[in-house]
C-alpha cells in the first residue's frame, strides 16, 4: 500500500512538472519498493523513438486483448454476492489500471506485476471455468506478438499459475487440449 501511495504522489509531482513520470515497484526479501524516473518532453520523444514499431504493435496487440478480457468478463462470467444472489463480473480496477499503464507506456510491466502476483479476478475466472479470459494464457501464448516482450520471469510465473490451476481442474485441461488439436 506505501508504494501505491507513493507512486500516486509521484505522478501528482509530475503534473505539476509537466511532465511525466515512470514507476516500476519492485519486490525483494527486504520488503518492497519503487523505482522511478521523471520524464521530461525531450525525453520522452527520445524514448518514443527508441521503441520500435514492432513493439508498440506488439503492445497495442496486448492492450486489446486486455479490453477483450474485460469486455468478455463483464458480459459472460458472473460471481456470487455477499447475499447470495449473482451479479456480472467487472474487472474494474484491472481495466482501470491496464488503461493507466497504456496510457503511460508500461503496459507489459503491469501485465507482469499482475501475472506475477495471485489475484481475486484470477479465481473469479477460475471459479466461472473461464481460463480462456485468464492474463496468465494471453501471457503463455507464443503466437501472441507481445508473448517476446515478457521476461522468463513473467512467463515462469503464468506457467505455474496455470500448471496449478489445471492441477486442480484435470478436465478442463484435457478440453484445452482437445480443442488445440
Amino acid at each position: 500500500m506505501a508504494t501505491e501511495n507513493m507512486r500516486v504522489n509521484l505522478h501528482m509531482k509530475a503534473k505539476q512538472l509537466a511532465c511525466k513520470v515512470q514507476t516500476r515497484k519492485i519486490t525483494g526479501s527486504d520488503g518492497e519498493g519503487l523505482i522511478f524516473q521523471f520524464l521530461l518532453p525531450e525525453a520522452e520523444k527520445d524514448m518514443d523513438e527508441s521503441v520500435s514499431a514492432t513493439d508498440k504493435a506488439a503492445t497495442e496487440a496486448l492492450y486489446k486483448d486486455c479490453c477483450h478480457i474485460y469486455e468478455t468478463a463483464r458480459q459472460e462470467v458472473t460471481i456470487p454476492r455477499s447475499d447470495g444472489t449473482r451479479q456480472k463480473y467487472a474487472a474494474v480496477r484491472f481495466m482501470q489500471q491496464m488503461k493507466r499503464a497504456h496510457d503511460e507506456r508500461r503496459l507489459i510491466d503491469a501485465v507482469a506485476q499482475t501475472v506475477e502476483r495471485r489475484t481475486q479476478g484470477f479465481g473469479h475466472l477460475e471459479a466461472a471455468g473461464r481460463d480462456d479470459l485468464m492474463l496468465e494464457s494471453f501471457v503463455l501464448d507464443k503466437s501472441k506478438p507481445y508473448h517476446r516482450l515478457f521476461s522468463a520471469q513473467t512467463v515462469r510465473a503464468a506457467q505455474d499459475r496455470m500448471t496449478e490451476y489445471y492441477r486442480r481442474h484435470p478436465q478442463r485441461y484435457d478440453r484445452d487440449q482437445e480443442s488445440s488439436s
